[in-house]
């Protein structure tokens, strides 16, 4: 199963486009995060500004497959393409990994909200749980570290998770247009 899901991860950087790749690039650098996260390396030891790059990335290329898709629909309906073409290449094992990393995600947000409302944070040298504004409790500094990991590890997986539909996307987008084209260029008249 892992060299088929291999193979399908090959056949999206051959055949997808750069949009594509850079969804596999981003989520390759998410799973290596998820990783550190799950070696002990929390969102402060990573830094706001690190981990800011894969959150802003997911969204860029999250609306450039919207907006292929949308350019590519439109053209599909001008040129009276089938349904069938935007299915694209097959990729179920795909979608079964994607299902297996939502509910991995799942898991990691259950657990975050077993700790309790709020989230850890430093205010005046020392560690507190806060729920909106109003302090609950102090923690200890093992607590503050705890509830960093498991941030991390959450949005890592949910990076992966964005990543990994957005790559397929990508994707399955380029083998529409590959399609279009190719039906543009058999209804051409022939030059003569």
């Amino acid at each position: 199963m892992f060299r088929a899901v291999a193979g399908d991860f090959r056949a999206i950087w051959r055949d997808g486009g750069s949009l594509a790749r850079a969804s596999l690039v981003l989520l390759a650098v998410a799973a290596a995060m998820h990783l550190a996260a799950l070696a002990g390396l929390g969102m402060n030891d990573v830094g706001f500004a690190v981990t800011g790059v894969p959150h802003v990335a997911v969204i860029v290329l999250g609306w450039c497959l919207v907006g292929r898709g949308f350019i590519g629909h439109y053209r599909g309906w001008r040129a009276r393409a089938s349904f069938r073409a935007f299915r694209g290449p097959p990729a179920w094992r795909l979608w079964i990994l994607f299902a297996l990393i939502g509910l991995y995600m799942g898991a990691w947000a259950l657990y975050l909200a077993s700790l309790g409302e709020g989230g850890a944070e430093v205010r005046d040298g020392a560690y507190v749980w806060l729920d909106g504004a109003r302090t609950v409790r102090e923690i200890t500094p093992a607590e503050y570290h705890h509830w960093n990991v498991a941030m991390l590890a959450l949005f890592s997986a949910a990076w992966c998770w964005f990543s990994l539909v957005i790559a397929i996307g990508h994707w399955k987008t380029d083998a529409f247009h590959r399609s279009l084209e190719t039906r543009r260029a058999g209804d051409a008249p022939a030059a003569g």
